[in-house]
């Protein structure tokens, strides 16, 4: 009887991994033949490169049409001058006023711009609100828009749109990490979004499994998304850190908006979880969210309302306006991943619009409509 010689182990690895490679091909061409994914749908270059928006572009992103203008804004076709008769408001902010998730018309800076011109019967549109929002921009750039378009756009008003994210330590940030987790972060960034662009079997499969390593705990959102929560959980020297250095760049959008002779409104958006006990418990429940019932107490809000007050300039607080509609769905709700804690909905939006609306009237930074 013949004696088999044992397979090498080498080369039984390469037939298992051939095994594997040749079963994903499978599935990944099954997939796209019978429930073909949108490749687009996480896909920013589009209109977006280095945190700018890249002017005359457009994309479908995250199931939205998205249009960038000559001027690099998520904007229609803007005047430049200004032209006479026309009371322009800059909206300045990350991705709640670039309008994440929604249509543009359907954010909170297009809502307000109707709100403003509803009844005017002057051409062109008296009122403008201009959508300067950049996704993922903190106030860092929110300073270098209001230096840079403020003078080109001539406001009469600049909206800035502050989500509690932004309240983080600048100074820190902006020091590079250690080479080594630098490397590793940025090489699994790098993979995880080219299989999301062009694997339809990972995107098929990546929110639903990304929902499951929360729930189960093996992906902690408190690590991943720990700047998110900062300005939420209990005092600290690191929180404080991020206090001082948030109110230090404030300050120095308020000169620049002074400098421009342009008023300037603070907007505060909430985030869902301060909404009530009960949407607290469901963060804390569902995704193992570290926050006690200090994330209630509206803290950041009242920092930056005395900011406000003891500069002289107008504020906005959108939390007791949306824990009064709470409930009614006011933040994104996608597949996958069921909560969106900072990103308002259409609906979100619009009560958004309401409140500033109000705000501005009450504060008579916005001409009136005239009445008949």
């Amino acid at each position: 009887m013949e004696h088999r010689r044992p397979i090498p182990l080498a080369t039984r690895l390469a037939l298992s991994v051939a095994a594997v490679v040749i079963t994903l091909l499978l599935l990944e061409a099954g997939v796209r033949l019978l429930n073909a994914q949108d490749p687009d749908f996480y896909n920013s270059e589009k209109f977006e490169r280095e945190g700018r928006l890249i002017p005359d572009s457009r994309g479908n992103y995250t199931g939205v049409p998205v249009r960038i203008n000559s001027l690099g804004m998520r904007e229609r076709d803007v005047d430049v001058p200004k032209p006479p008769g026309v009371f322009r408001v800059l909206a300045i902010g990350d991705s709640v006023t670039f309008g994440f998730g929604v249509r543009l018309e359907d954010s909170y800076v297009k809502g307000l711009e109707r709100r403003l011109n509803a009844g005017r019967d002057q051409a062109p549109r008296r009122v403008e609100v201009l959508n300067t929002g950049i996704p993922g921009a903190g106030l860092v750039e929110y300073l270098e828009i209001l230096r840079t378009k403020g003078p080109l756009l001539e406001p009469d008003l600049a909206l800035v749109g502050v989500v509690l994210n932004d309240i983080m330590d600048y100074e820190a940030a902006a020091v590079p990490a250690a080479l080594g987790a630098s490397l590793a972060d940025s090489g699994l960034r790098h993979l995880n979004r080219t299989l999301l662009l062009h694997s339809h079997l990972y995107l098929l499969s990546y929110r639903s499994a990304k929902s499951l390593l929360i729930r189960s705990g093996g992906y902690d959102l408190n690590v991943a998304y720990d700047s998110n929560f900062l300005p939420l959980r209990v005092p600290s020297e690191r929180q404080a850190r991020a206090w001082a250095s948030s109110l230090r760049m404030l300050d120095q959008l308020v000169e620049s908006a002074r400098a421009l002779k342009v008023p300037l409104v603070l907007v505060v958006f909430p985030m869902e979880m301060q909404l009530d006990q009960p949407t607290l418990d469901l963060y804390r429940r569902t995704l193992h969210l570290t926050l006690d019932a200090s994330a209630l107490d509206g803290t950041p809000q009242r920092r930056l309302a005395e900011f406000a007050w003891a500069r002289s300039i107008a504020f906005v607080d959108l939390l007791p306006a949306f824990r009064d509609a709470r409930g009614q769905g006011l933040f994104l709700r996608r597949s996958g991943i069921s909560h969106d804690w900072a990103h308002p909905s259409p609906l979100g939006h619009s009560l958004a619009a309401d409140t500033i609306l109000l705000t501005l009237q009450n504060l008579n930074l916005v001409p009136r409509r005239k009445t008949t």
